[in-house]
C-alpha cells in the first residue's frame, strides 16, 4: 500500500476510500475511457481502483510500474486532448466485495473516434504499414489455422510499402495471459523481411512499461497508412483510437463493454473481418505487389 500512495503523491493524487463502481484498468479500457470523456458520453467523475496495484496480481507483474504508467498515460493524453485529469478519482473500496467495474461505453455515429497525440520525429519514411503482433481471441479459440494463414502470408506477401512490426514477441508470462490464451504472431510476421523492407520495433516483453516508448509507438500508429491487427486487447484498441485506417480480424467483434455504431466504423475507415482468409485477400489486393514476387 505504501508504494501505491507514494506513486499517487508523486502526481498530486489523493486516494480516498469509496465503494463507487470503478473503471477497467487495462490499457485499452483507459484509452476508451478518455474517448468517452472527450465525447461526453460518460458521467463524471469516474473512479479508478488502485487496489489491483498493491501486490503482484494475475495480470500485473510489476504493479507499481504499471500504476505509474497508467497515471502517466491518463495525464499525458488528457492534457493533449484538453480534458480534466481531475475528473478521475482514485479510490480504495472499503472491502473487496464492494468493488465493481463500470465497463460499458456506447459510441454512436456522431462520436469522434480519435484521440490526439504528440508527434515524434521518426526516420521511417511514408508510406508504411504497421502490423501488431498480439493476438487475443477467446480462451477456447483455435489459433492453429489462423497462425498457419499468417505464416503463409509472412512467407509470400510483397509490397512497395515499408512494413513496421510492433508489439510483443511472446505473450506475457502471466496467469491472465494463460487464461485468455493470448498469442503472438511475431514469428510468422518477421518472415516478411525476406521480401520486404521491414522495421522490427517489437519488444521481448512488456514487464516494465515506459510512457515515452509507448507514445512513440502511438505516433507510429497515427501516421501509418494502415494498421493491421488480430483480435482484441490494448494493441487493437490503440489502433482503433489512434490509427487513420485499420484492418482488423475478430471472429466476433466484441471488445468487452464497447459498442460501436456501424456507421462510425465506416466513417473512420475501420474494416472488421470475421473471416481471416477474406482479410488476407484484401490486404494482398490493396497493398500487395505480386510483380515483386515474380521478379524474385
Amino acid at each position: 500500500m505504501e508504494g501505491v500512495i507514494q506513486i499517487c503523491n508523486k502526481y498530486n493524487i489523493n486516494v480516498s476510500i469509496d465503494s463507487k463502481p470503478c473503471l477497467g484498468i487495462g490499457i485499452g479500457d483507459l484509452l476508451f475511457l478518455i474517448l468517452a470523456i472527450k465525447n461526453n458520453i460518460i458521467e463524471l467523475p469516474v473512479y479508478f481502483n488502485v487496489c489491483g496495484f498493491i501486490t503482484t496480481s494475475i495480470s500485473i507483474i510489476n504493479p507499481l510500474n504499471a500504476l505509474e504508467f497508467r497515471i502517466q498515460l491518463l495525464k499525458t493524453l488528457m492534457d493533449i486532448n484538453k480534458l480534466d485529469f481531475n475528473s478521475i478519482k482514485f479510490i480504495i473500496p472499503p472491502s473487496p466485495e464492494q468493488s465493481s467495474i463500470q465497463h460499458f461505453f456506447q459510441f454512436n455515429k456522431l462520436t469522434d473516434l480519435h484521440l490526439a497525440c504528440n508527434p515524434y520525429n521518426h526516420s521511417i519514411k511514408k508510406p508504411y504499414i504497421v502490423f501488431h503482433t498480439k493476438i487475443r481471441m477467446s480462451n477456447s479459440y483455435d489459433y492453429v489455422s489462423l497462425k498457419q494463414v499468417i505464416n503463409t502470408f509472412g512467407q509470400s506477401f510483397c509490397t512497395n510499402y515499408t512494413i513496421v512490426i510492433i508489439g510483443e514477441r511472446e505473450p506475457p508470462n502471466t496467469v491472465e495471459s494463460k487464461i485468455h490464451n493470448m498469442q503472438s504472431c511475431y514469428t510468422e510476421l518477421i518472415q516478411l523481411k525476406n521480401s520486404n523492407t521491414v522495421i522490427d520495433l517489437t519488444s521481448v516483453n512488456f514487464d516494465l512499461l515506459d510512457i515515452n516508448a509507448y507514445m512513440k509507438d502511438i505516433s507510429l500508429i497515427t501516421n501509418a497508412d494502415i494498421n493491421i491487427s488480430f483480435g482484441g486487447g490494448g494493441s487493437a484498441c490503440a489502433a482503433i483510437v489512434f490509427g487513420r485506417a485499420i484492418i482488423h480480424f475478430d471472429k466476433l467483434f466484441r471488445m468487452t463493454g464497447i459498442v460501436f455504431d456501424q456507421t462510425i466504423l465506416e466513417n473512420h475507415s475501420i474494416c472488421i473481418y470475421e473471416d481471416y482468409t477474406n482479410m488476407i485477400e484484401y490486404i494482398w489486393a490493396r497493398y500487395g505487389n505480386k510483380s515483386i514476387l515474380l521478379k524474385s
